[in-house]
């Protein structure tokens, strides 16, 4: 498996984030190969990210906004606990 075949994909049926390769299957269309799930460290990473983020500021929340061509727009709001 080569890192530049790899795709990440949001599980069909729960809050999973898959990484790997799809291949063709004459029954359903499409079908995992090499599946790895990611959810993990996905959600790790955004939270090294958004930590990043908040040490660059003087302030306990930050958001992050990400805007794609397709109109979607995604808000993720971060902040220290210190409670």
């Amino acid at each position: 498996m080569k890192l530049e075949e790899l795709e990440m994909h949001p599980a069909p049926v729960s809050d999973s984030i898959f990484l790997g390769t799809m291949k063709k299957d004459t029954k359903s269309g499409y079908m995992w190969s090499n599946k790895i799930d990611f959810t993990e460290q996905f959600y790790e990473c955004l939270a090294q990210l958004c930590k990043k983020e908040l040490d660059k500021t003087n302030d306990n929340t930050i958001t992050l906004v990400e805007q794609f061509e397709s109109g979607l727009t995604i808000e993720i709001k971060a902040y220290v606990n210190e409670g």
